[in-house]
């Protein structure tokens, strides 16, 4: 596949093209409940995303809207439909197939199908038909067929690639790998020889190689067991490197990276070098790994097991065990576990998963997705965390009162309600309720935490978005501060300045600063804190300057720079003044 054309998921494959996949992940949280879309009243094999539609197919029979129970509100689709992703609405689009559809890909204006089926829309079509987009019909120029299933499709280089357990193609002999001309099905000269079935197939990123996963132990002669990567123009075997333990059954590719699911005693899950086939790492569970898909640099993995083993070959009993019941999400790059976790039910679990646009939908067998009924296909929204602003720019601030706005959120998925806001006014250890609504003034002197999340009509929530909010009292302090200008000189030198000051609504006054001596050379420095007294009182104030060299000050006039410093008892917030005057020395 075309990577940024289309995406794809199968029932024992999952595909997901993107070109790039790492955005910050903590914008945007994908939601453990699904949102309010159509169900399937029988297993979801694969889903496709194509601009804002879902394509899935599989073995249901009918579609029926979110919330409605099993028999109720029942449309006929047999084995393939479409959701519109922004309103979860059912569309018209309706190919009719008489049996199990496995796999699809959408180009353009056309919907490719393969699978079981020998009718679609009424007409013969035997595991392979081309089908109108919008409308579901048959375009009758498509005359390719399969003698047995059709497992896995893609599309690019003018060719439709197909992988399955068929044996012929076009009547005409081919080894479970084909390819057709994607608008007449004439088979094409495309022909490696695998030595058993194909169970998935994806085209790399620039179109010249085309990976294929599998139980097969060969593949042109040549051992390539379970996953190889072949020439998309020759068949050609191309090197490659590393090989999972067992067959491989979903294949998503980003860059040049290539991500892949695989069976065997539990299952398993990791990335490639998509040039060399290199393993960069792998990630274990406790049960079969059915579909890949990702979405916002998280790979997200569906299948039927219930705990996730950790950065290894995943086993039927895990060592060391995460609780993960169907899906899981990793991150994409270290394959690091992610906190996500709504859970699936069902035996077999989860078959299908892909990403796009902000939405990851999910397919398979499931009738409960994050503790709410939905069956067989589930749309899980991407909510965008607020942006939190505050009318005091974020600053500390002596008004009256501060708004705190949350806004820009969006919910890729039907169902966004608005904002909730909790407030704490000691450092976020404990918080307050929820308060649905996306403002709030606060008027309490001192700090105050204030934070909101987006939310969703289904439960979900983004993330908390914290602002703070500082409102300083206003100050009630009042000082006077006068020096003289008449000092005394001591014996040895030294010299005594003084003056007064009322101090009230203050902590203690500090007086400090120098005294020179142009006439000696005489310098000192001083700092003394004196007790405020509260009241209008006048204080005297006296101070002995030490001459901090050898130069003693005598009689005369001397230079003196005096500040004084306090802090406003009602504000908290330091007060000070200064001044430069000439002292007459006695």
């Amino acid at each position: 596949m075309s990577a940024g054309r289309w995406l794809k998921v199968s029932g024992l494959l999952s595909v997901v093209a993107l070109a790039a996949v790492i955005v910050t992940a903590a914008q945007a949280a994908v939601v453990s409940q699904p949102v309010g879309a159509w169900q399937a009243n029988g297993r979801v094999e694969q889903i496709v995303v194509s601009g804002d539609t879902a394509y899935l197919v599989g073995q249901f029979t009918s579609m029926r809207p979110y919330g409605d129970p099993v028999g109720t509100g029942e449309v006929t689709r047999n084995r393939a439909a479409a959701i519109n992703l922004s309103t979860g609405d059912l569309l018209p689009w309706n190919p009719n197939a008489n049996s199990t559809v496995q796999t699809l890909v959408v180009s353009g204006s056309t919907v490719y199908l393969g699978g079981l089926f020998s009718t679609v829309g009424g007409k013969n079509s035997k595991r392979l038909a081309a089908v109108d987009a919008t409308t579901g019909a048959v375009l009758a120029a498509f005359k390719g067929s399969a003698n047995a299933q059709v497992n896995d499709l893609a599309v690019g280089n003018g060719l439709l690639y197909a992988g399955g357990a068929f044996t012929q193609a076009d009547g005409t002999a081919r080894s479970y790998l084909a390819a057709l001309d994607p608008t007449t099905g004439a088979l094409n000269s495309w022909a490696p020889v695998a030595d058993q079935q194909v169970k998935q197939l994806e085209l790399s990123s620039d179109g010249n190689s085309v990976y294929v996963g599998g139980p097969f132990t060969h593949m042109n002669g040549a051992v390539q067991s379970h996953l190889a990567a072949l020439n998309s123009t020759t068949g050609a075997n191309l090197a490659w490197t590393s090989h999972p333990a067992a067959s491989v059954v979903s294949l998503v590719v980003s860059g040049t990276t290539l991500y892949a699911g695989w069976t065997g005693n539990g299952g398993s899950f990791g990335a490639f070098n998509g040039t060399t086939g290199q393993l960069l790492w792998q990630g274990g569970v406790d049960g079969n790994v059915q579909g890949v898909g990702l979405l916002d640099g998280l790979l997200y993995v569906g299948g039927h097991f219930d705990n996730y083993c950790g950065l290894v070959q995943g086993t039927n009993s895990c060592r060391s065990s995460t609780p993960r019941e169907h899906l899981l999400a990793v991150n994409a790059q270290t394959g690091a576990i992610d906190p996500w976790h709504p859970s699936a039910n069902g035996t077999l679990g989860v078959f299908s998963v892909t990403g796009s646009n902000g939405v990851l939908a999910i397919g398979g067998d499931f009738t409960k997705v994050g503790g709410v009924s939905q069956q067989g296909f589930a749309e899980m929204s991407t909510i965008t965390n607020p942006t939190v602003t505050d009318t005091a720019g974020g600053q500390p601030t002596t008004a009256g009162s501060v708004t705190v706005t949350a806004s820009g959120s969006t919910d890729s998925g039907p169902g966004f309600s608005g904002y909730r806001y909790q407030t704490s006014t000691d450092n976020g250890t404990t918080w307050s309720v929820n308060h649905n609504q996306s403002s709030v003034t606060i008027s309490s002197s001192g700090t105050t935490l204030v934070r909101f999340q987006a939310y969703d009509a289904y439960g979900n929530a983004s993330s908390w978005i914290t602002d703070t909010v500082t409102i300083q009292s206003t100050g009630t302090a009042q000082i006077t501060f006068k020096p003289a200008g008449s000092g005394t000189v001591g014996t040895g030198g030294n010299a005594t300045i003084h003056g007064t000051y009322t101090c009230s609504g203050a902590g203690p006054i500090t007086i400090s600063g120098t005294l020179s001596e142009a006439s000696t050379g005489a310098q000192g420095t001083f700092s003394k804190a004196f007790a405020c007294p509260g009241n209008t009182t006048s204080t005297k104030w006296q101070i002995a300057v030490k001459p901090s060299g050898t130069a003693l000050f005598a009689a005369g006039t001397v230079s003196e720079q005096v500040s004084w410093s306090s802090t406003d008892s009602g504000s908290n917030q330091p007060i000070s003044g200064s001044q430069t005057l000439n002292v007459s020395l006695s």
